[in-house]
């Protein structure tokens, strides 16, 4: 009888957690953006990656050498490090040392794992001077010409193709993984950023939203905007792109970046569609716990 009451009693508290489970009270909240169903998967959505063909060899190679020429003509007087506070004598008054930013159009993405598409448009309706309502190419075709869908969202040189494909300028975007170092990252992707806002092109950080819980050597918390509770330990994590339209170092030595996020929800800290600016250290250590890819 005793083994019998034990194994009706092993049931029942079987039944109750999935229970629970079903409805949401036991859950790990990743769902959304990028189409991306589980956190121990860091680097799902963004490959595979076919190997580059030779004429997307040569185009690279093209676009590595324009860049290094830009680094050599960047003003002497410009910090491009992201010095850490502690090796900083702070000025009371704080003031903008430069700054960049170009107007991509917000766009709200239509399916909850359509970021990337909606990415895309913003982008592209930038490049074909699509600045209102009014896009150069709907979601759904940009989302069918990637091969997005819920289970892997949309893989990184997908992505990077569609505009390439569909582009209007003579820009040549690629995909690039960053360092996973936090300083080498944050400095590689602010220039990166700052480079592509001066040739009036957008870039895309294919990101983690919530990383892991902790602070910046600036004091800003890890994580996109709307995803976390900032004055608790609460949070949404998703794999997730987003555009960065702009750029921004003060006369502390903090450098930061200014991107869109399409994606139009509520997880209880605020709606994340809209225009922000971060850290660059924090967008870094975003692009790090995915898959370190930006689009650049």
């Amino acid at each position: 009888m005793k083994k019998r009451n034990h194994f009706l009693i092993s049931i029942i508290l079987i039944i109750v957690f999935i229970g629970i489970s079903s409805f949401g009270l036991i859950t790990n909240n990743v769902y959304a953006g990028d189409g991306i169903n589980s956190p121990s998967i860091p680097n799902k959505g963004a490959g595979p990656f076919p190997p580059l063909t030779l004429k997307q060899k040569i185009l690279l190679n093209k676009k590595l050498l324009r860049y290094q020429k830009w680094l050599k003509m960047q003003p002497k007087d410009i910090d491009p490090l992201d010095i850490p506070l502690s090796n900083l004598k702070l000025n009371s008054t704080l003031s903008d040392i430069e700054s960049g930013e170009i107007s991509i159009p917000l766009r709200r993405q239509e399916r909850y794992y359509w970021c990337g598409p909606a990415s895309a448009q913003e982008i592209l309706d930038y490049d074909w001077g699509y600045l209102s309502t009014v896009s150069k190419y709907s979601q759904s075709f940009l989302a069918s010409k990637m091969g997005t869908n819920s289970t892997n969202g949309t893989y990184v040189y997908k992505l990077t193709n569609v505009l390439n494909q569909y582009k209007r300028s003579n820009f040549l975007w690629v995909y690039q993984q960053i360092s996973s170092d936090e300083t080498n990252a944050s400095n590689d992707l602010y220039l990166k950023t700052k480079s592509d806002v001066s040739d009036y092109e957008g870039i895309v950080y294919h990101t983690n939203t919530y990383p892991y819980y902790g602070k910046d050597v600036w004091g800003e918390r890890y994580g996109l905007i709307g995803y976390y509770d900032p004055y608790g330990y609460s949070y949404h994590r998703t794999y997730h792109y987003v555009v960065g339209y702009g750029y921004l170092e003060r006369s502390n030595g903090e450098h930061m970046v200014k991107y869109l996020d399409t994606n139009s929800a509520n997880y209880g800290f605020g709606n994340p569609f809209g225009r922000h600016t971060v850290d660059a250290r924090n967008m870094a250590t975003c692009v790090i716990y995915n898959a370190r890819y930006i689009i650049w």
